[in-house]
């Protein structure tokens, strides 16, 4: 081994006495061709100015919105990266808009149905910590210094309403059991104590499952799929019985944690792959049902609020479909920054590392990303539907063109990989965009 060292520096001084090494050339910079040129002039003219991504900011600039928010349900509001402060606080900004000036009644997170009620009970009840809370959402994305104030604006706020006014915080994801269980078993242990001991023996074999359940056998996870379908339906029939037994609000929460429990099998299952997004987006009409046909946001990742994905059904095409333009897409870029995401290195096991901050410093030459970073507006949305036909900026939406997207990981050494030709305007109604933005904080 000494041998094999030696003789490798050995190599390395005679190569560089031969000759200098040979420095890397330097990419030429990026440069706006005549198009892109035209599409920042008319970004400069019909993009909307945002003046700051601080929640405490005015609410007036969104009110050039309100038109297209007529006849509106849902709206989604994603994220370009799942760990982007100014995305979060504009996406505060945007639902408090929704609220105070819509009448907007939730905000339905891609977090756990069962986490998501106890947010739910602080902002209505007080009952916990904010910290602690938090926790139960399960998901780092969310246990940040941004999503925590907006959780305080709504526990604030319902301070001033009635309880049958009040904001409710909701989880739309299905990738948990053991919250959603609990309320099962609580709800049955008052209304129907005799059941509630069958519903445990039901659930005991798939309480402890995660992804790895896709590995078992065909037959157990039928038998599985049996056991919480039969929960779900024992509850559903029984609604006039356990409605008098309780009210139609507790029913109607204990039912969804049934259903949850149930959706759950069928993402960890491996059956379909369009299983959790369809769910999330079902879950986000139930949460609209349950509240009087009340109008309410979706929060997500661009990938799950958005229309036409690549190769599966999004929750956002789920919701086009079901409620056609009363849904309103959101989405949101940027041009350089930074964003908190998990290290990874490869594809293959022990590929991941810690969670921490990653740098953009630019982006594709020729991306959206790019091009908007030359508009004078620093950060600005656009309502893409609006936008005139015969201008440069309405033919970019509609190509296809690069756009940046990282979810919960990101590995810095591949970062072509996180882009995706897509037309905006196929995916989104409104685009916010920031030029610069900074790591969400914990």
């Amino acid at each position: 081994m000494v041998r094999k060292y030696m003789i490798g520096l050995l190599l390395v001084a005679l190569v560089s006495c031969e000759k200098e090494p040979t420095i890397p050339a330097v990419p030429p910079p990026c440069v706006l061709d005549d198009f892109e040129m035209k599409v920042v002039e008319d970004l400069n003219q019909y993009a909307h100015p945002i003046s700051s991504a601080d929640p405490s900011s005015p609410l007036e600039e969104f009110l050039t919105l309100d038109s297209i928010l007529a006849g509106v349900k849902v709206v989604g509001l994603g994220e370009a990266t799942h760990g982007t402060k100014e995305f979060f606080q504009m996406k505060h900004r945007l639902f408090q808009y929704l609220v105070e000036h819509h009448g907007y009644r939730a905000i339905v997170f891609e977090a756990t149905y069962g986490g998501a009620m106890f947010v739910n009970n602080y902002i209505q009840n007080g009952v916990g910590q904010l910290d602690d809370v938090v926790d139960k959402l399960q998901y780092w994305t969310w246990d940040t210094d941004e999503v925590k104030a907006m959780i305080r604006w709504m526990k604030a706020y319902n301070e001033t309403l009635p309880q049958h006014e009040k904001l409710y915080f909701l989880g739309a994801d299905c990738q948990s059991t053991e919250d959603e269980m609990n309320m099962v078993r609580t709800y049955l242990k008052d209304i129907d104590p005799a059941y509630k001991w069958i519903a445990d023996s039901l659930y005991q074999p798939f309480k402890d499952f995660g992804f790895e359940y896709q590995e078992e056998m065909e037959s157990f996870k039928n038998e599985i799929r049996g056991n919480v379908l039969s929960v779900f339906n024992h509850i559903a029939e029984r609604k006039e019985d356990y409605i008098a037994l309780s009210d139609s609000q507790r029913y109607e929460i204990a039912l969804q944690a049934a259903r949850v429990i149930v959706q759950t099998e069928e993402v960890f299952s491996g059956r379909n792959l369009d299983a959790r997004d369809v769910a999330m987006a079902q879950n986000t009409l139930w949460a609209s049902r349950v509240l009087g046909d009340a109008k309410v946001a979706f929060w997500a990742h661009n990938y799950h609020v958005m229309t036409h994905p690549w190769g599966w059904m999004s929750s956002g095409n789920q919701l086009r479909q079901d409620i056609g333009q009363a849904y309103l897409i959101v989405g949101f870029s940027f041009s350089s920054g930074s964003f908190n995401a998990v290290e990874r290195y490869s594809n293959g096991p022990n590929s991941y590392g810690d969670l921490r901050p990653h740098t953009v410093l630019e982006m594709l030459c020729g991306s959206t990303n790019f091009v908007f970073s030359k508009a004078d507006k620093r950060q600005f949305f656009i309502n893409i539907n609006t936008l005139p036909s015969q201008t440069y900026l309405k033919t970019w939406v509609s190509r296809k063109k690069a756009f940046f997207s990282a979810g919960a990981t990101y590995n810095r050494s591949t970062p072509n990989a996180y882009y995706n030709d897509i037309s905006i305007d196929r995916h989104f109604d409104i685009l916010v965009h920031f030029n610069a933005t900074t790591y969400s904080e914990f």
